[in-house]
């Protein structure tokens, strides 16, 4: 029986830390794992574990994934059972339950993107790669559209036919260049390729990174060993910056005071938590603001969003058990002791 509990368990765990290497390898999303308290976790699960996503436009979190370990809560109540292998009698299941929904687009476009659009990874972006020539005017000769659209072309085939990239030749006539430049922005492919009559000459193009706006000469018979490495050094970039973020809006607080100034600096906070469901109850209300802090949206109370299993982004953050006698953080309104430091926030 020991060993079937052992199997449900590991069975969850490794499905949550699934969710966790996808958000990093894929989304290049930086992200805080904990236990749910016992008010906040799915009801009917012995416990329930979590992945929550910091947005830095509005301060709030997100829960990115969710697990729980539902023991034999529903087995017993739908009466699933399974023949024993030992005593041959009928005993009844353990069980889990996952998910990891399409919001993960929505926290996606939140995380990344900007006012010109959408930010996308390159692991995750339909194109990664599109291709715009430029520089064709009326003085342009027909020779010359052609010779720069024959380039533009062979381009797409080299980089098409490499099976490294997915990538779009935008040879589109009845828009100009910068529209086709806003358009992608907007679509938030990762790179964009230009190329004209001098780079045509000089056999190079020109990159266009769309996270940081920066532009990269890189000579056409290099592309195919460049390409990858500036993908990947575009992924590492947009996970250390958003890691930089989260770590920077993380605050270490000790009362409620404290709490309500990390909530107005758009920030998580991290206290000493007695983790009794009332007392959660009175920190939601007391933390609550009457103001409107972003359009349609009054400043909520804050909730628990887990018991973090680790810090990493951030070492000067203390997780686990506060030392013994520790009083709970809010102690205008609770004379318990805290149980674990807890991670408090505005949520959606």
């Amino acid at each position: 029986m020991k060993f079937l509990i052992l199997l449900a368990i590991l069975g969850l765990k490794n499905q949550f830390f699934c969710f966790c290497t996808d958000y990093w390898f894929f989304c290049t999303f930086i992200y805080l794992i904990g236990r749910k308290t016992e008010r906040e976790k799915f009801a009917g699960a012995d416990y329930t574990t979590t992945v929550e996503i910091y947005i830095a436009g509005n301060g709030r979190a997100i829960q990115g994934a969710t697990s729980h370990h539902l023991g034999q809560n529903f087995s017993r109540m739908f009466d699933v059972t399974y023949d024993h292998p030992v005593t041959g009698k009928p005993a009844y299941v353990y069980q889990n339950s996952w998910g990891l929904t399409t919001r993960t687009l929505g926290v996606l476009i939140m995380v990344h993107s900007d006012d010109k659009g959408l930010v996308l990874p390159p692991r995750v972006a339909p194109y990664q790669i599109v291709i715009v020539p430029c520089g064709i005017t009326a003085k342009t000769t027909v020779q010359e559209r052609e010779t720069l659209l024959s380039a533009a072309h062979s381009i797409f085939e080299l980089l098409n036919k490499s099976k490294q990239f997915r990538v779009y030749c935008d040879d589109r006539d009845n828009v100009s260049p910068g529209w086709k430049f806003n358009h992608w922005e907007l679509k938030g492919v990762p790179i964009r390729l230009e190329i004209g009559p001098q780079e045509v000459a000089d056999k190079k193009v020109c990159l266009v990174l769309r996270h940081n706006g920066e532009r990269v000469n890189v000579p056409m018979g290099s592309l195919i060993n460049e390409l990858p490495r500036i993908l990947d050094d575009i992924h590492s970039a947009m996970f250390n910056k958003a890691t930089k973020s989260l770590a920077s809006h993380v605050m270490p607080v000790n009362n409620m005071n404290e709490l309500c100034t990390a909530l107005d600096q758009k920030s998580l906070a991290l206290a000493p938590f007695c983790c009794d469901r009332d007392c959660e109850e009175v920190i939601k209300h007391e933390s609550a603001r009457n103001v409107i802090v972003e359009p349609g949206a009054p400043a909520m109370g804050a909730k628990s969003l887990c018991i973090p299993f680790a810090c990493d982004f951030n070492p000067t953050l203390v997780c686990g058990s506060p030392v013994p006698d520790t009083p709970c953080f809010n102690r205008q309104h609770c004379s318990r002791k805290a149980v674990s430091y807890t991670l408090f926030g505005r949520s959606y």
